[in-house]
């Protein structure tokens, strides 16, 4: 495990998933979880060790390919409800594929 740029990386070198960025947009009130390689095949949400309910009433999850050729993508997480102090706190991104997991976490506070 490392500590990088305000975010804590743990790497899984065999999964050939590497979490390159994570940061939090207080414009959109969207964590932002930057990864390259693959193939992904599940991402996973979590805030303070649980994971969270993407459902869309309070979070929801989306992705979006930055760039077929190297597997970068990014991973949003959104909050939907209305700013409130209850949604600081650690959110971690897991991403995972058959070979194994990597993951990443951020704190967030003052939102």
């Amino acid at each position: 495990m490392s500590f990088i740029g305000g975010f804590t990386v743990q790497s899984n070198i065999l999964a050939g998933i590497t979490v390159t960025d994570m940061r939090y947009e207080k414009s959109s009130q969207t964590v932002i979880c930057t990864t390259t390689g693959g193939p992904v095949t599940t991402i996973t949400w979590t805030k303070n060790g649980i994971p969270l309910p993407l459902d869309g009433s309070t979070y929801q999850s989306s992705q979006v390919i930055l760039d077929t050729v190297s597997s970068r993508y990014e991973n949003r997480l959104s909050f939907s409800g209305p700013k409130s102090d209850s949604l600081s706190g650690t959110y971690a991104c897991q991403v995972a594929n058959l070979r194994g997991t990597t993951s990443s976490q951020l704190a967030v506070t003052g939102i």
